[in-house]
């Protein structure tokens, strides 16, 4: 197994938008085609700008762009109805693929068959999806490139080379030149795949949704060329792609791929100002794509230089939704109070988790009555409260009670009503943390409080942005009453992932660290965050160094010997399927907060989408947790 990368690298986004949410679908008149969506995009220009990447499949890591290939622009051999949960917005479905793959019963060998009649959008209308243009996406992902990848194997390969790495028989060769081709990905006719895999991975139909698997069509004036049509956009491919959805760039029909890779006219400007703008794509039938209702005619994205101004614009009726930001209080509360406006707040959950990281190889947290302690010291309702910031230019973090470590709509709400740390209206129990650490060591005399030196002065780092830091105060406060004291270090987010993921740096306590996932499964949280073999990797988000080996603790200067470890679950998860793996790792969720306590989860992140009047239907897409632009449609000329 590889492990997933860069999900820390998308909480920024995921905290910046409303959009990372999962909501249910309201109507609030009868959904019409046509018309134009009007989306802003408050962070691209100034936050994540990446030129040439933007919208790249194989290259760009954040969740919006994610559901901008979902929803419109590229299919893949499997994916999701744009919906939340609760309507299956977390299941997989079949959709360049003709049915749910066939796998073997050993499940070393699944078989995607594909739908017939598909084709590209303009200028290659005339070119049928086939099944080689998935292995060239996925050699694509496995072939260094200069820029937004990841070292592995001495190669800079794209982030998603994680996902197919290692476990795709003969990856690992192709990757560093030792094979020209991927042995475990083979073609026996236009539309059938064979992905041969290396051991059993029952999440492999997740990897196949993401928008690096997505078909990459071949050059017709140079078939020879490997990457088909993407060949020689090294620099990116984002504004030059070919759609497969529903949508395509304005333009598109326009584009002259018979030109060298560097001549070839851009379809969009990526610019403070600029403005994306889809179009229907004139190859996309309804008949053969039923996850997408594609209402709107034409979407325009336009690229905002603030946040401050998206947000303006939207009140001013000038957008419809502000694609990638959260809402303000200010916005929550004059929608909350105009009985006219109400019904275009939308108010949801997201798949995201806020909670005391723990180090289990830094006394005095190797102790777990002293992880314990600190899951009732916390008053999670004070830190929800604190949560929702004004002054934060990223909107506000709203959220509920968080009370265990994946988010319910990754767990299809199995643990939806699951609290081993209850007290009170959420809001701590210093009685109840003192009997706990009445239980440690650390506690000499037994009266609840800790005296030993490894209380004192404990390094905390929190987050410099936003409400981290009050917050970081409020969680001090709570852990003073077990005898624990706090030096909070506030950092900004670049270095406060360097510190904190790099366990040479040995950080105590982490105040603010933030779980995400890359795909509504147990695997995208429990791999990245748990999983042993994954403790040292250079790209490590196990903080909390669960599943770390003597060898590594002592590379790593820890006095600490050893530390607990789930491994044996997770590894009797991976290979499940469906249910069978949802209750698995709900099982493994369950065994880490009662018996290994890496967390004190306090905040499952909500998020708020407030959407213009014209906007007459609604749905949030559980894949990306970001709105579906898809299913947003607008009502007629003769209502507004």
């Amino acid at each position: 197994m590889r492990r997933p990368i860069a999900i820390l690298v998308l909480v920024p986004t995921l905290l910046l938008t409303a959009a990372a949410c999962v909501g249910v679908e309201e109507e609030t008149s009868r959904p019409t085609s046509g018309g134009t969506l009007r989306l802003g995009l408050a962070t691209w220009a100034t936050l994540f700008s990446y030129g040439d990447y933007e919208l790249d499949p194989q290259a760009t890591y954040f969740f919006d762009r994610w559901e901008l290939s979902r929803c419109c622009l590229l299919r893949t051999l499997l994916s999701y109805n744009g919906r939340p949960t609760e309507e299956g917005g977390a299941e997989l479905h079949p959709d360049l693929a003709a049915s749910m793959p066939e796998v073997s019963p050993d499940g070393l060998q699944w078989t995607f068959r594909l739908a017939s009649g598909i084709r590209y959008g303009p200028p290659l209308q005339d070119v049928e999806v086939s099944a080689g243009d998935f292995v060239r996406a996925i050699e694509r992902a496995l072939t260094p490139a200069p820029r937004e990848a990841r070292p592995l194997l001495g190669q800079y390969l794209s982030p998603y080379a994680f996902y197919y790495m290692g476990f795709i028989e003969g990856t690992e060769r192709f990757a560093t030149g030792q094979a020209d081709t991927i042995s475990g990905l083979q073609t026996p006719d236009d539309h059938t795949l064979v992905v041969r895999l290396t051991q059993p991975v029952g999440d492999l139909g997740y990897r196949f949704s993401l928008p690096a698997s997505a078909p990459i069509p071949p050059d017709p004036h140079d078939p020879s060329a490997r990457l088909g049509a993407a060949e020689g956009h090294d620099d990116g491919y984002g504004r030059f792609l070919v759609a497969s959805g529903p949508y395509m760039f304005a333009g598109s029909e326009g584009l002259d791929l018979s030109l060298p890779p560097e001549q070839q006219q851009p379809l969009f400007g990526t610019a403070l100002g600029d403005t994306i703008t889809l179009v229907r794509n004139p190859s996309w039938s309804g008949s053969t794509d039923g996850l997408r209702t594609a209402y709107p005619d034409r979407i325009e994205l336009s690229i905002e230089p603030s946040a401050e101004e998206a947000v303006a614009k939207l009140d001013r009726g000038e957008l419809d939704a502000v694609f990638d930001l959260n809402a303000t209080v200010d916005q929550v509360e004059a929608y909350g109070a105009d009985p006219a406006l109400t019904p275009f707040l939308h108010i949801d959950r997201a798949d995201l988790l806020v909670t005391v990281a723990m180090n289990l190889a830094v006394p005095p947290f190797d102790d777990v009555h002293v992880r314990r302690a600190v899951n009732y010291a916390l008053d999670k309702e004070r830190l929800r409260g604190l949560a929702a910031s004004r002054d934060w230019v990223g909107g506000s973090l709203f959220g509920v009670t968080g009370t265990h470590i994946a988010a319910n709509g990754v767990e299809r709400n199995v643990l939806l009503d699951y609290d081993p740390y209850p007290t009170p209206d959420h809001g701590g129990s210093p009685e109840d943390a003192r009997l706990e650490m009445a239980r440690s060591p650390y506690d000499s005399n037994a009266d609840g409080v800790c005296d030993d030196p490894a209380c004192a002065r404990v390094r905390a780092l929190v987050l410099e942005d936003g409400p981290f830091p009050q917050m970081a105060i409020a969680i001090r406060d709570d852990l003073r009453a077990i005898g624990i004291d706090l030096e909070v270090e506030p950092l900004p987010f670049e270095k406060f992932n360097k510190v904190v993921l790099d366990p040479m740096n040995q950080v105590p306590v982490t105040l603010s660290y933030l779980v995400a996932r890359d795909y509504p499964n147990g695997s995208a949280v429990f791999l990245p965050y748990f999983y042993g073999p994954f403790a040292g990797d250079a790209m490590n988000y196990n903080v909390s160094r669960v599943g770390a080996t003597p060898e590594q603790l002592r590379s790593w200067g820890y006095s600490v010997t050893s530390v607990p470890s789930v491994d044996e679950k997770i590894e009797e998860c991976i290979p499940l399927m469906g249910s069978d793996q949802v209750s698995c790792w709900a099982e493994v969720d369950k065994l880490l907060m009662e018996e290994v306590v890496p967390f004190a989860p306090y905040l499952f992140g909500d998020c708020v989408v407030a959407v213009s009047p014209r906007v007459a239907n609604y749905s949030v897409d559980q894949f990306t947790t970001f709105p579906a632009p898809d299913h947003m449609a607008l009502v007629a000329e003769s209502q507004q």
